[in-house]
């Protein structure tokens, strides 16, 4: 399996693809057109969101503040 190369535009694409899968898995689930109306998205969501950030923050260490 490959290791995902550490550059900028692959932080900035993972960050998109997981901050929109998050959206639309919240949404769907809940079935509200904006997930943020719902307690779930700041009950669940968002602190995934914010791990992810962090995860983020962690593999690619170079600018992080991207």
């Amino acid at each position: 399996m490959p290791v995902l190369a550490r550059s900028g535009a692959n932080a900035v694409t993972l960050a998109a693809v997981m901050g929109v899968a998050l959206w639309w898995i919240t949404a769907l689930v809940t079935g509200q057109r904006e997930a943020w109306d719902v307690a779930a998205y700041w009950a669940i969501t968002y602190p995934l969101a914010i791990a992810a950030c962090a995860g983020l923050g962690y593999y690619f260490p170079d600018r992080p503040w991207r």
